[in-house]
């Protein structure tokens, strides 16, 4: 089974889980802003995941970030993921091997193939 971080209110979260109930495929959902994030998942996903689609580099927190900040988040940082959860491209897929950032129709036939 999959889990799908994101945010209840994100519209891209909304569209994959509405995916995900139209087809009743099985799924756990942790929301950024209410769920605690375990600091040992979110660094298996860090590691997990292709660092350039990780990163939601046109998120308003990111360009208020300084270029440190964006270093270290550039360089798998989890305290620095773990303060600006936000920074994260949403909605994130994870089975516990694998990542995918995003919704797309490849990413879900992908998903639903599974």
């Amino acid at each position: 089974m999959v889990t799908i971080y994101g945010l209840k209110n994100c519209d891209t979260c909304r569209k994959a889980l509405k995916a995900f109930n139209d087809d009743a495929i099985p799924y756990a959902f942790v929301d950024f802003n209410k769920d605690v994030i375990d600091t040992d998942t979110l660094a298996k996903m860090i590691a997990s995941s292709d660092k350039a689609t990780f990163i939601n580099r046109r998120s308003t927190t990111w360009r208020t970030l300084d270029d440190a900040q964006k270093t270290a988040l550039e360089n798998g940082d989890v305290t620095m993921f773990m303060a600006y959860l936000s920074v994260i491209k949403r909605p994130v897929f994870y089975d516990g091997n694998r990542v995918m950032n995003g919704f797309s129709p490849a990413i879900y036939e992908q998903l639903k193939s599974e």
